[in-house]
């Protein structure tokens, strides 16, 4: 039988001391996966100061090896450096100790570019149960979203209908992605917007 399972399921029933919502924040919580990419983040970096607003990005390792840079940039500028495996592409075919590998693999870097570490995602949003319990003895928090934007469609148009229908409040974690320009866009038009609503905005 197979140990993996939909992260979102578990999370059910799976202690939050495992994986964490956010749900008794004030503040809502931006997320950004499969980054950073020198072609978009610094823009990206640069809409979210003029908000003022920090943010949590969850780096694939493989990339902070080749853009340490960006990755001290993120850091200097107060957002939350985060870890999202080292390679991201079949992540839950690998033995658990390939996996514990990656995820160590990108700590170190996340660490070298004066990141906190100890913050994981799962690529895709799915883990190993084994894993999870391993990387809480090695005090880890693993961190889910629940709110999923869709921006991986490259559409604004579903983004924003995405957005309607699931009205951002204080203690939403928000999914996006920063490998893709369509994030201008999405920020540059709903972030107004939640700010007239008196929604803040924080780091994970």
């Amino acid at each position: 039988m197979s140990r993996k399972f939909d992260i979102g399921r578990i999370a059910r029933w799976m202690p939050h001391t495992f994986l964490e919502t956010n749900s008794h924040s004030h503040q809502v919580m931006l997320t950004f996966d499969d980054g950073p990419d020198p072609a978009i983040l610094p823009e990206l970096l640069d809409i979210l100061a003029g908000f003022n607003i920090k943010a949590t990005f969850f780096c694939i390792g493989s990339r902070l090896a080749t853009q340490p840079d960006l990755a001290r940039r993120i850091v200097s500028e107060g957002h939350r450096l985060a870890n999202h495996s080292y390679l991201h592409q079949r992540f839950f075919q690998l033995p658990l100790q390939k996996q514990i590998d990656e995820i160590m693999q990108t700590e170190s870097l996340i660490v070298a570019a004066g990141g906190e570490g100890k913050l994981f995602r799962p690529p895709q949003g799915r883990i190993d149960l084994l894993l999870a319990l391993t990387l809480k003895q090695h005090g880890f928090r693993i961190v889910h979203w629940n709110v999923d934007t869709c921006d991986y469609s490259r559409d604004f148009e579903r983004v924003t209908r995405r957005l309607e229908s699931q009205l951002i409040k204080a203690g939403d974690i928000v999914l996006m992605h920063d490998d893709h320009a369509l994030c201008f866009d999405v920020l540059k038009y709903w972030l107004p917007l939640w700010l007239d609503q008196g929604l803040e905005f924080g780091t994970l």
